[in-house]
């Protein structure tokens, strides 16, 4: 009885929101649960709510009716539409940002073509012709980027190899450089073994010669004296 009591009181509640139905009570139970949790969803947007009550208090936009389907369809569809305006208006300023920005390029000297092309197409709102031409700008500036990093190991291996190097400059369309780039490890190995071929035999020659002109003084030393004793002896008969 006590039961049937709890359950006519939550269904009381629930009347003009939800029917009750007419299954055994542990069912009722399970439905009761659910709608629980339904308000407590409800209840969780609460302050989602709010703040849309404020922004739109702003505005001139007048608060829907919350329940009405296709009001608050009508009301997303309007702030779709403020959403896509303020991205234009932001990507108008960009794309003037961007204009200034090629004017002044334009205006300096040594301006690149490619310059111009673009301030066109970004004033005549050619998109495609837009992402070709930045494209090519893009790779012009990697190839400039390639350019100096060459540069700079030129100049290094000028610190190291100049003669290499000037040759390098001095003939780098000739097509047999490309055999040449492949083995510059080997050719560098062969340099260095040479040089230390060098360095060893200058280093035994020093010390041949070095022994050599010892033993011609020592030879010379003997002359003078043996040259003195006969001359003393000379002396003597």
């Amino acid at each position: 009885m006590t039961v049937q009591l709890v359950f006519e009181n939550i269904w009381e509640s629930w009347s003009g929101r939800h029917k009750k139905p007419h299954v055994p009570y542990a069912a009722q139970y399970k439905v009761i649960i659910e709608l629980c949790e339904v308000l407590d969803n409800i209840f969780s947007i609460e302050p989602l709510l709010e703040d849309c009550r404020s922004i739109l208090r702003k505005s001139s936009v007048g608060e829907p009716i919350w329940s009405d389907v296709n009001n608050l369809e009508d009301l997303i569809a309007s702030c779709e539409m403020a959403l896509v305006k303020l991205a234009k208006n932001d990507l108008e300023k960009e794309f003037h940002s961007i204009e200034i920005s090629l004017i002044k390029q334009i205006d300096a000297v040594n301006a690149h073509p490619l310059t111009g092309k673009l301030l066109e197409s970004i004033r005549n709102r050619h998109y495609d012709i837009y992402a070709k031409t930045f494209s090519t700008i893009e790779k012009l500036s990697r190839n400039k980027l390639a350019l100096m990093n060459l540069q700079e190991n030129l100049d290094k291996m000028g610190e190291i190899t100049p003669i290499l190097k000037q040759n390098v400059e001095d003939s780098f369309n000739e097509a047999y450089w490309d055999n040449r780039v492949e083995k510059i490890r080997n050719a560098w190995n062969w340099a260095q073994a040479k040089q230390f071929i060098e360095e060893y035999l200058r280093k035994e020659d020093a010390i041949s010669l070095e022994l050599r002109s010892n033993q011609i003084g020592e030879e010379i030393k003997s002359n003078i004296e043996n040259g003195a004793a006969l001359r003393a002896w000379s002396i003597c008969f």
